[in-house]
């Protein structure tokens, strides 16, 4: 049975969610966020959440997640079927979703039953965005991480331009959403994203706002750097931006942990490449797939 998630039955699903440390009273709906869950009929269990994000242009599927226990029954499919009913209800007509389909072929399958089909929205040949992955114990250890910035919460270190996003005032990240980013597909707002781990995403700051910003993603076991806008006033701060980030990721992850870099946009390669270099990572690639109404 796949229910809405409100208030009144956040608690059964939270644990679902990527970012372990939100409170169930934050994690609802709200916002540009529309979440559901799966209940198994037989047990009574909630087992599976999907989380939608809504703009007037288009739903985009940013997290499915099924128990292990739970896994093989078709819920999955059952709640993908589910957010593209729901792109009808809201009048939008197109629906997005994006994973590396190098890793997940079985998920790739599946989408491409449900009337999917791939994109080009990075690299005009192929249509995937490349992608870089190591441990965060690798990129800890790497050639480029040393003289790494100390990882307390706020302005980190010496480098009073930049800051995690756990630290900055509301208002700063969704006025730079609204005219930096504004209402484009390939973006959101990452303050309504729950899967978002503000605690080490990064915004670079000047006179009381926000001119750059790198955000990073928690799924099971792993960090996916998802998310970068870079102006050029705030591109100077980059790499040192990265290395705070994964400074603080030591915090909260384990040294396993696979943090992913996906290349959204054309700086991103020469980024991964110096924080990567000395570190045997892998390249894979995130495709993208749509559906319309």
């Amino acid at each position: 049975m796949i229910t809405y998630i409100g208030e009144k039955n956040v608690a059964a699903f939270v644990n679902f969610l990527p970012q372990k440390s939100i409170s169930d009273t934050t994690a609802k709906n709200s916002g540009n966020n529309v979440l559901f869950g799966f209940i198994d009929d037989d047990t009574d269990t909630a087992c599976g959440i999907i989380v939608l994000d809504v703009s007037a242009k288009r739903v985009l599927v940013r997290y499915v997640y099924i128990a292990e226990a739970f896994r093989g029954r078709g819920y999955g499919k059952a709640l993908l079927e589910r957010a593209i009913s729901f792109m009808g209800e809201t009048g939008v007509d197109e629906i997005q979703i994006f994973i590396d389909s190098y890793e997940n072929p079985e998920m790739t399958m599946m989408i491409l039953e449900e009337g999917f089909l791939r994109f080009e929205f990075y690299n005009a040949e192929t249509g995937v965005i490349p992608t870089y992955t190591a441990t965060l114990g690798q990129l800890l250890h790497s050639k480029n991480f040393k003289g790494r910035l100390p990882d307390d919460g706020g302005a980190v270190g010496a480098h009073e331009n930049i800051a995690f996003l756990d630290a900055l005032p509301k208002g700063w990240i969704h006025s730079f959403n609204n005219s930096v980013i504004g209402n484009d597909a390939f973006f959101f707002d990452p303050i309504d994203l729950f899967v978002v781990d503000s605690r080490i995403s990064i915004a670079a700051v000047s006179e009381n706002s926000i001119t750059g910003m790198i955000w990073a993603s928690a799924g099971e076991n792993s960090i996916t750097v998802d998310g970068i806008y870079l102006t050029r006033q705030s591109q100077m701060f980059a790499l040192s931006m990265v290395k705070a980030m994964l400074s603080a990721a030591k915090k909260y992850y384990k040294k396993d942990t696979l943090v992913t870099f996906a290349a959204v946009d054309s700086k991103v390669p020469a980024l991964a490449e110096k924080l990567f270099e000395g570190v045997a990572f892998r390249i894979g690639g995130i495709t993208g797939f749509r559906r319309y109404r």
